[in-house]
């Protein structure tokens, strides 16, 4: 049995490690053939798998108390055409930049659209500022502050942002990724080693200053059809990391 590959990830205070065999090896979790993924199979693999890269990304690039904005539009201000919705982002997005280089922050974000089956407005993840500074800034209708709290780790807020953009994402009119980052994001750490071993074990040692989130899931690669592990640590005692 060819050895198996582990992929591990770190972002903020989190660690995730995947283990699982490369299709190539033949390896499989049962007897039989590997049936091919259909499109659908493949669809829903590829909306958790974005789900679970934004949410790496908020745990490497935000903090609880950080932002979460909506951003709404008055009905007489909705653009008729969609595809004008991300210059209004866009230019939202300059002056924001100016407000937190005057307070002396760095702007960061994350910012998603959604306008099917429903009134057009965005969500946006940003560094914590008073947003009163920035209902000024977005002359299109109302500003709703939110913050960002530290259970689940994000991960439902990952999970709302690609549920809450799902019917849009696909019609690719404001923007052709599922979630718009910007350019000085940190990426979460990523390694992915392929091991010498054929066997893992089933039951872990959780490493020493780190607890279990969940428990270790061990099962069949939803597209590989090869056995699967997985698991997250959160870090306990973390220093707070400079702005």
């Amino acid at each position: 049995m060819a050895g198996y590959i582990k992929a591990t990830y770190r972002a903020g205070p989190v660690t995730v490690v995947e283990r699982y065999y490369s299709p190539r090896y033949g390896v499989r979790a049962g007897r039989g053939q590997r049936e091919k993924p259909t499109p659908e199979r493949v669809a829903e693999a590829n909306e958790r798998r974005s789900e679970f890269k934004l949410w790496l990304t908020l745990l490497e690039n935000f903090q609880p108390g950080d932002l979460h904005l909506v951003l709404t539009y008055r009905k007489e201000n909705r653009p008729a055409d969609k595809s004008l919705l991300k210059k209004d982002m866009q230019a939202f997005l300059r002056k924001c930049r100016a407000v937190y280089k005057k307070q002396g922050r760095e702007l960061r974000y994350i910012w998603v659209c959604e306008y099917e089956s429903t009134a057009p407005h965005f969500h946006i993840i940003l560094p914590r500022i008073d947003p009163g500074l920035l209902q000024d800034i977005w002359p299109h209708g109302n500003i709703r502050p939110g913050y960002l709290y530290a259970e689940g780790n994000f991960k439902p807020l990952a999970a709302y942002l690609i549920k809450e953009t799902r019917r849009t994402f696909r019609q690719k009119l404001v923007s052709g990724r599922r979630w718009n980052p910007s350019k000085n994001l940190r990426k979460p750490k990523v390694t992915i080693e392929e091991t010498g071993r054929s066997r893992w074990r089933k039951d872990l040692k959780v490493p020493k200053g780190y607890m279990m989130l969940g428990e270790v899931q061990n099962g069949v690669h939803e597209l590989f059809g090869t056995p699967y592990q997985y698991y997250e640590l959160l870090q306990i005692v973390t220093e707070r990391r400079k702005e």
